[in-house]
């Protein structure tokens, strides 16, 4: 989706005051956001290892999928690690391919991570249930 498509979609989702958490590469998308009223549109923070950080933080968790999600759970079991082709060894390094959504969710959380907080809270509206 371009952003221009995406803005009337997110405007029946959620309130122009909720937080929105977006790529932090992307910030021409986020200007283009807080123009069409999402004053709260953030980049997410992303460190050093921050991907596995995330990673290991949601595996941490209970993850709770809707059975809706179909797009999502199959990108879950997608999801690869690196592998060596020499010695068939894994990489503690995820394949950059089939991550949107769950770079999605890792940003979502990204205020719950650095918080430290085990209760994470999630309103079916805004998951569009």
């Amino acid at each position: 989706l371009t952003t221009s498509d995406l803005i009337p979609v997110l405007k029946k989702r959620m309130s122009v005051r909720d937080i929105l958490i977006c790529d932090s590469a992307e910030p021409d998308r986020i200007e283009e956001l807080r123009r069409a009223g999402f004053k709260n549109a953030r980049a997410t923070k992303k460190g050093r290892n921050s991907i596995n950080f995330g990673i290991d933080w949601i595996k941490a968790k209970k993850l709770v999928i809707h059975p809706s999600c179909v797009e999502f759970i199959k990108e879950i079991q997608s999801y690869q690690y690196m592998k060596d082709k020499k010695t068939n060894e894994y990489f503690d390094k995820p394949v950059d391919a089939n991550n949107h959504l769950l770079d999605a969710l890792r940003y979502a959380l990204n205020l719950e991570m650095n918080k430290n907080h085990t209760k994470i809270g999630l309103s079916k509206h805004a998951l569009g249930l």
